[in-house]
């Protein structure tokens, strides 16, 4: 295959990364020689670090355009993989490999490869009897007109050796030398070089002590057929084995080597000058030290071909020019690191990077590495993952899916066709099994698949027994497969095929499907059109035939969609003939065009993907012409830019326009312009393509602003949860609560109170007026006219009733007003403020007979400390979904808020009614999306007038650094208690229905994500799921007291409380009689005292006592002054009289 540095094809600049072409693997003990005539260094064999194993594979570098490339055999005879052999290139282009060491030990063989025929042979080599070996001297060099190769030491089958042996180049003819003279001990990678009819060897005897000896340089007569040490002046080159060796102008440099019994490696070069018989010192630069490595020699030029050193291995070339003063090796193709050449891989852009997986190499050896291609940077990585990553696979099936990951799906290998389904996180290198593919259907490969919102469309493909017509639909997220129903009863029996979505006028997907081919090869130049449709219960597809062109029947294709054309790359037709065409497919207006035919690059199995405004193209298998090579595979990769008059590739997604430079850092490009990542997310890469790319920070970080690369720390003492934008004082969790209608209080104590301060005041009131009655005595004639107990009042024997009214009298009156108005007051306010009972009971639901409906129940979900969308022109983002079962209402009002970082959705249902268990789904359907915490809150009016039952439940996550985040749902389990209110006052209504709240049973806690895996999921899904109760609430609330009964009460407390205050009276009036005359008996007696001790004054000269007497004139008394006799009785007056 040509290779090429950088060429212009059709309006295409292509060029090959790196500019000297993709080198072999990472080899050391390879091989290698320089081929005069194509001006090129041939490589084989070696030992491949990455694959563990020996490699028979022929590679060559261009010397003219300093190109690898690769000579492909076409053999079914091919050598071992083997190392530590060497090359000679007869002139009859046979190229002989000899010896070397193989995977199970030496090897004996001498191969032949024929660079014309491209054909492997074995040879068999005639004369003395040579033992396979490896680690020995080797030269190629004329003598006595012939072409030989001498190949001296080693180690053998028997140990190490210390023969030497020239072989005939042309008949293969071995001839062993004589052991004669000053006899070499055995050696270990000694050098061997020819000089003037001579053979030069140099290197220690491994296993012996330092002596001089073990630094001679030993010459092997060819024509006398002896050995001898020849004599040489101090200084000399270090004890060292391994080396290698040059001739070039009379002088032999020996080069590198090391002394591994004393742990030294040599990067020095020494030489030998001939003339002189003199060792001097070439070079001997810090850090050069080389082993195992391809030794090339092209005149003055050293090629130094792969190898290693105490670190690395490499594949890189450099070279020395000793006919220039010393310095350090010149890198001529640099160290390139990268995966092994492959077919039938996955590969995606992801970032700024290719990314790949898997595929089966050259060898037939399936893989499950991963490597980044790092587009900016220009070099491959390969990617350490972690966790349960696939099996070995080729012909998988992969898309991006959200946040930067592919979704993997099928593929096989030599004995198992897959069915199961992977997922690999890019920002976490993190593999995960989706499913094991148990309960799925068989497994398939060559497979395309689209996504289909969360979903995976699984289009075609093949099993064991041929192709597969049926299409399947995946969900990554719920981890469920479904088989869509094809109406049309088209069937896609393809493989090899490539397809593509679009949206229809409707925001409706439409799938494409064409090329492939089917089990037997035919080729299927149709384009379908696929519609995929629900109708609430299944999936089915409408398939159509939508196009037909022959140039887009090519199978194992690669392609790219660009605006409204995708963009289809090489490919073969019936399996085994390749094209070396680019088309473009408009499918708006269904035209096909063809971009350039690239005869240099085409192949089949490759990815070929779109990056700012190149493609590229890596990898796939190889071709002889234009016919397909089923066993070899390329790790090539080719850059390809449109020039100025060609195809204008535009900008991919993730790069802005115009330049198509990368998306900074803190910011996604989904449509080539820059949208910052919002505050609690951070990105620190460039190219992003969607906002699910801005990782939300880890728990213990926060970042505050817009367009963030770093997240940091949370201050010490604050809490910062997943997606924290502010840090928060500390961590509380909101409380579980619920309220229900309180109990009917009647307002007994109320009343008893009031009237109890009313009694006082009445008390109060009477004390004072009693007072001021007294004091002023002008009352008592007042008081005395509003007497109403006139027929109450005492009455004095033997003397006419008479009708009168007293003092006394009034002021009870006046009692007898005030407490007739407390006891009106009283009563009336027991009557409207406590005249009610209530009675609570609980009975079956299934003795009801009326329905029970609630006027409102109002559901709000708050998530907290939210990620996503919530609001969105004042109402709800259109992510946001509310789904209702098994219950009835008339109407619903949805709303949705947002503060700074919780997010509310609330829905009020009017003439709420539900059956026995019923649900409501809350569906937020966005990538991006999380919550840290959800709080449920419902409320339903109650039965009760006026009152409803409020429950608020919340939920956290089982550790503060995870997340709520999947399709399995949180679920809140809430029993719902029938409950019915009758009334007998009409205060209230005398019937109404409604609800009383409940916690059922614990919450069921949905699925968790941590920032490493937050991306595997999509969605929040919150449910409640509410369950009727057996029991009802009955709540009656009954008068005590009717109309009737409250007026004949009043009544009777009036009359009750006169005829009360009326005893009381007589009572008063009794004593106060009584006390009047003892009051009155008391002062007679006083002033008869009186009267007689004034009396014995007057009268003191009388001395008879039977003398008559005049009574003085001034104590004469007026029998009929009413002043003092008044209140006397007639006996009372009959003492004045007598006296």
């Amino acid at each position: 295959m040509l290779s090429i540095p950088s060429i212009n094809v059709q309006g295409f600049e292509i060029s090959q990364i790196p500019s000297t072409g993709t080198p072999p693997q990472r080899t050391y003990a390879l091989t290698s020689i320089f081929d005069k005539q194509e001006n090129r260094i041939i490589s084989f064999g070696g030992y491949i670090i990455d694959e563990k194993s020996y490699t028979y594979a022929l590679n060559i570098f261009n010397l003219t355009e300093n190109l690898w490339d690769r000579i492909l055999p076409e053999s079914s005879l091919v050598p071992p993989g083997l190392g530590f052999s060497q090359l000679y290139l007869r002139n009859d282009r046979t190229l002989l490999a000899f010896f070397g060491e193989k995977s199970d030990g030496i090897s004996g063989d001498v191969f032949s490869f024929n660079l014309n025929t491209r054909i492997w042979n074995t040879e068999r080599l005639i004369g003395d009897s040579i033992p396979g070996r490896r680690f020995y001297g080797f030269e190629r060099f004329d003598f006595g007109g012939k072409k030989y190769v001498g190949i001296f030491g080693g180690i053998t089958h028997a140990g190490v050796s210390n023969d030497l042996f020239l072989i005939d180049t042309n008949c293969l003819e071995v001839k062993e030398m004589p052991k004669v003279g000053e006899v070499p001990g055995v050696k270990i990678g000694p050098s061997l070089s020819f000089f003037n009819n001579s053979l030069y060897t140099f290197g220690y005897t491994s296993g012996y002590d330092e002596t001089s000896e073990q630094t001679n340089l030993y010459r092997y007569d060819l024509i006398s057929e002896y050995w001898e040490i020849i004599p040489t002046s101090e200084p000399k080159p270090e004890m060292r084995s391994l080396l290698s060796s040059i001739i070039f102008n009379d002088i032999l440099y020996i080069i590198y080597g090391s002394w591994k019994e004393k742990n030294k490696y040599l990067s020095s070069i020494w030489k030998y000058t001939f003339s002189s018989s003199s060792w001097s010192l070439f070079s001997n630069f810090k850090d050069e030290f080389l082993t195992h490595y391809g030794q090339a020699q092209s005149d003055s030029r050293v090629y130094f071909i792969s190898g290693r050193n105490l670190v690395n291995v490499f594949n890189s070339i450099s070279y020395i020019d000793f006919s220039q003063p010393p310095k350090k090796r010149e890198v001529l193709a640099i160290d390139w690191e990268g995966p092994a050449a492959r077919k039938n891989f996955c590969s995606k852009v992801i970032n700024d990077k290719i990314w790949l997986f898997g595929g089966v190499s050259d060898k037939g050896v399936h893989l499950n590495d991963v490597w980044n291609y790092h587009i900016n940077d220009n070099y491959w990585e390969k990617v350490t993952t972690q966790g349960n990553e696939p099996k070995s696979r080729e012909l998988a099936s992969c898309e991006l899916v959200i946040g930067g990951g592919v979704v993997i799906y099928g593929g096989r290998d030599s004995i198992t066709i897959f069915n199961d389904f992977y997922y690999y996180d890019s920002n976490n290198r993190y593999w995960m099994s989706l499913n094991d593919g148990a309960d799925f259907p068989s497994g398939r490969y060559s497979t395309c698949i689209i996504p289909y919102a969360f979903n995976m469309l699984i289009i075609g493909g093949a099993d064991f027994d041929g192709t597969i017509s049926q299409i399947l639909m995946y969900s990554f997220t719920m981890n469920t497969i479904y088989t869509i129903t094809e109406k049309n009863n088209i069937k896609l029996t393809i493989m090899d095929h490539y397809c593509w979505s679009d949206i229809d006028n409707n925001g409706n997907i439409i799938i494409y499907v064409a090329g492939g081919r089917s089990y037997e090869n035919s080729v299927n130049s149709y384009v379908y059109l696929i519609r995929i449709n629900n109708d609430g219960n299944n999936y089915y597809s409408n398939t159509s035939i939508y196009y037909s062109d022959h140039l887009l029947s090519v199978s194992e294709s690669s392609t790219v969609v660009v605006g409204n054309e995708i963009v289809v790359s090489f490919g073969t037709f019936w399996n085994y003939i390749l094209t070396s065409d680019i088309i473009a497919f408009n499918w708006k207006n269904k035209t096909v065009r063809t971009l350039g035919s690239f005869s240099d690059i085409f192949t089949f199995g490759h990815s070929f993907l779109h990056y700012a405004n190149n493609f590229y193209i890596f990898g796939g298998g190889v071709h002889l012409e234009t016919l397909k090579v089923h066993s070899f595979a390329t790790a090539k990769l080719f850059k390809m830019n449109s020039d100025q008059d060609g195809f204008q590739i535009p900008c991919s997604s993730g790069t802005i326009l115009p330049n198509c430079d990368p998306c900074p850092p803190g910011y996604f490009c989904e449509k080539n312009s820059p949208e910052p990542c919002p505050p609690g997310s951070s990105s620190l890469k460039i190219a992003c393509t969607h906002d699910s790319q801005c990782i939300p920070c880890n728990y213990g970080y926060f970042s505050s602003k817009n367009a963030s690369t770093l997240c940091f720390e949370c201050f010490t003492g604050s809490y910062c949860p997943l997606g924290s934008s502010i840090p928060k004082d500390r961590f509380i969790k909101l409380p579980f609560s619920q309220s229900q209608p309180a109990n009917y209080l009647r307002n007994t104590t109320f009343v008893e109170n009031t009237v109890n301060y009313l009694w006082m005041l009445i008390g109060i009131i009477a004390l004072i007026s009693t007072s001021l009655i007294f004091l002023g005595r002008n009352f008592l004639g007042w008081i005395k006219n509003i007497d109403i107990f006139t027929d109450s009042h005492g009455q004095d024997l033997e003397i006419p009733v008479i009708y009168k009214k007293t003092e006394i009298g009034g002021i009870f009156t006046l009692y007898f007003i005030l407490g007739v108005i407390v006891t009106i007051l009283g009563l009336f306010l027991s009557y409207y403020l406590d005249n009610i009972t209530e009675i609570k009971s609980l009975v079956p639901v299934v003795t009801l007979t009326e329905n029970v409906k609630a006027d409102n129940l109002i559901i709000s979900v708050t998530l907290i400390t939210y990620g996503g969308p919530c609001v969105k022109d004042n109402t709800c983002y259109d992510s946001i979904s509310i789904d209702e079962d098994s219950f009835k209402f008339t109407r619903k009002i949805i709303n949705c808020y947002k503060d700074e970082e919780n997010c509310m959705i609330r829905v009020e249902y009017m003439d709420f009614e539900s059956e026995n268990e019923s649900s409501v789904t809350f569906k937020i359907n966005e990538s991006t999306t999380y919550a840290n915490g959800i709080m449920a809150s419902l409320t339903c009016s109650s039965s009760i007038p006026e009152n409803s039952s409020n429950i608020n439940i919340p939920s956290y996550p089982e550790n503060l650094q995870y997340a709520f985040k999947g399709t399995s749902p949180t679920i809140f389990y809430i029993e719902m208690i029938p409950s019915i209110f009758t009334s007998q006052s009409s205060k209230w209504p005398s019937f109404s229905t409604g609800y009383h709240l409940a916690l059922l049973k614990p919450t069921e806690l949905g699925t968790q994500v941590n920032q490493q895996t937050i991306n595997l999921q999509a969605f929040i899904f919150v449910k409640l799921k509410m369950k009727v109760s057996n029991n009802a609430l009955i709540t009656q609330r009954n008068t005590i007291n009717s109309w009737f009964i409250f007026l004949s009460g009043l009544f009777g407390s009036v009359f009750g409380f006169m005829g009360s205050i009326s005893s009381l009276m007589g009572l008063v009036e009794g004593f106060s009689e009584n006390w009047a005359k003892r009051k009155l008996k008391k002062k007679k007696i006083y002033r008869i005292r009186q009267f007689r001790k004034n009396y014995k004054r007057a009268y003191k000269h009388t001395k008879s006592k039977n003398q008559y007497k005049v009574l003085p004139m001034s104590f004469k008394i007026e029998l009929y002054d009413k002043k003092e006799t008044s209140n006397l009785s007639l006996a009372d007056r009959s003492i004045f009289i007598n006296q």
